[in-house]
């Protein structure tokens, strides 16, 4: 994920004391909605089981503008300026998308390890299931480093250059007005912010902060233009390409799942295990079909025992009835 971040440093001050800054200076609540001075960039990495986001301040985006080829143009964004902030972006799904991979494999060498249970292992713990499941976690593993390989190189062609040859022109249009109604909201929660820390009575709830924000009018009087406006458009491009490349991220490795590694194993399986385990042979089938020493001593044991209980329960039957 890409998310605009306020950008106050406040590492110094302890928690009741932090104060945060609007674009004008004054102070507002740290508690409040994030405010805009810059607080420089990094890359928050959040717990294993979720997923990387990136996160750019709003001075390092215009520090970045700032310093590409177009800077001087209004409006206009230096394409290596976009191409860097999608590439810090994407950059995290290698390593995300590679961890759902191997769960993925093994689920299914687990579901074909209790398939492969449930039909042999009531034969006895033969060699035969030994060989079958590690024939099969073979196969599973080749399958799927098959199709692993193919989906680093995809990660490693998006990396290095970003390219598509689809219009995001209506999707760009999308992500620059939600931008800009965020940018207002945020705006706006400054103002009353700074407004309640002289006169708590000005404050408005999020509600009506909200109705505030919608009002172009009110917004324009009131706040007067976003000094930031520019760099929350530079980001629309970004945006919009990484929700694409998203998409199709997902396109392609559904297809590498289900018509690479799901559809290798349901071809391949059976002539490999055919082949391995050479079921032509019978002197094979039956070495791989032999019990354990111990397990077939003592079934022999148990079925000496059954035969005399069955002899024994015969001459009892066959004693005279008396009355």
């Amino acid at each position: 994920m890409i998310s605009i971040d306020s950008d106050e440093d406040m590492t110094s001050q302890p928690a009741s004391a932090k104060r945060q800054k609007t674009n004008s200076g004054q102070a507002v609540r740290s508690s409040q909605t994030p405010v805009s001075t810059p607080r420089g960039p990094r890359i928050k990495r959040e717990a294993p089981t979720k997923p990387s986001k990136a996160v750019f301040t709003l001075k390092e985006i215009r520090n970045k503008r700032d310093g590409g080829s177009a800077s001087n143009l209004p409006n206009n964004v230096d394409p290596r300026v976009t191409e860097y902030f999608i590439k810090v972006a994407i950059r995290p799904w290698k390593e995300h998308t590679g961890a759902a991979l191997r769960r993925i494999s093994q689920l299914v060498q687990d579901m074909l390890q209790k398939c492969i249970a449930a039909t042999i292992e009531r034969r006895g713990p033969t060699a035969l299931l030994t060989k079958t499941i590690a024939i099969v976690d073979t196969l599973c593993n080749m399958a799927f480093e098959s199709e692993e390989q193919y989906i680093n190189r995809f990660f490693e062609c998006d990396i290095a250059k970003p390219v598509t040859y689809v219009s995001l022109s209506s999707k760009f249009e999308e992500v620059a007005a939600e931008l800009e109604a965020k940018r207002t909201l945020e705006r706006v929660n400054e103002h009353f912010e700074t407004l309640a820390t002289t006169n708590p009575n000005k404050d408005l709830v999020p509600e009506k902060r909200q109705e505030k924000a919608k009002n172009a009018d009110w917004v324009r009087t009131t706040l007067g233009p976003d000094e930031y406006r520019a760099e929350a458009t530079a980001m629309a491009s970004p945006l919009a390409f990484y929700d694409h490349a998203a998409n199709r991220l997902l396109d392609t490795v559904a297809v590498h799942i289900h018509n690479g590694f799901l559809t290798t194993i349901e071809n391949e399986l059976y002539d490999t295990l055919t082949l391995q385990i050479d079921t032509t042979d019978v002197q094979v089938c039956e070495s791989l079909l032999e019990e354990d020493p111990e397990r077939e001593a003592r079934r022999i044991t148990l079925l000496a025992e059954k035969q005399k209980l069955e002899q024994a329960l015969a001459e009892l039957q066959g004693l005279p009835t008396t009355h």
